[in-house]
């Protein structure tokens, strides 16, 4: 081997290319998750995001237009995991029961393990130039747990409906105030305060 071909460089290949591309995209979707659960959508900045992530704010606008751009990527690509995840866990659980501490699991436990995930969430779902895309991806996903759950609230004697939109309340409530008061919130209190309840009727001999 002469010298020449020592410091011969060989390009990449595609493969490599792309895996390098995966991962600086997620480098970059990490970083801004970080930042905008920080500063929100208005306070954060591209420079800011840029320099968290360790890229050139040139080579983020490669992966992503604008700002705008940034944030519904980040909310899909949650959206579209927390989904996989916990849909199959509803679809697997073997009663009723099990599918409503899933149904309520489903948000605790991620607001326990990434609070600014939430935190974004909760800002998208409530800006006007956001609400139209938030709710299109939104309202199928929660169609699906509200039929899931339907059984077991029948099965009490209870209205679906209005027994799915008050968990939903309950749940958006707890999220908002572990935001607000952080690990002093008995978040693992509340969820145990509403299944809780529903074990009590199961188990209530029926008349």
């Amino acid at each position: 081997m002469n010298a020449h071909s020592k410091n011969l460089v060989v390009p990449r290949t595609a493969v490599q290319n792309s895996i390098i591309k995966k991962k600086t995209r997620r480098k970059i979707m990490d970083a801004a998750l970080e930042v905008f659960g920080e500063r929100g959508f208005d306070g954060a900045t591209v420079n800011e995001i840029a320099k968290k992530a360790e890229v050139s704010n040139g080579l983020m606008y490669n992966y992503f237009v604008s700002k705008e751009d940034l944030v519904i990527t980040l909310f899909k690509d949650f959206l579209a995991n927390h989904y996989e995840v916990w849909s199959k866990r509803t679809k697997e659980a073997k009663s009723p029961f099990e599918k409503l501490t899933i149904a309520v699991d489903r948000y605790i436990i991620p607001l326990k393990e990434d609070p600014n995930k939430w935190s974004l969430i909760r800002e998208l779902s409530s800006r006007a130039e956001f609400k139209e895309e938030f709710w299109q991806s939104v309202n199928p996903i929660r169609d699906f747990y509200k039929e899931a759950l339907r059984p077991i609230y029948e099965s009490l004697g209870l209205n679906a409906e209005t027994e799915f939109w008050a968990l939903q309340t309950y749940l958006e409530g707890i999220s908002l105030c572990y935001h607000s008061y952080g690990h002093r919130y008995p978040l693992d209190e509340m969820r145990e305060t509403y299944l809780s309840r529903f074990q009590y009727l199961i188990d209530k001999p029926k008349k």
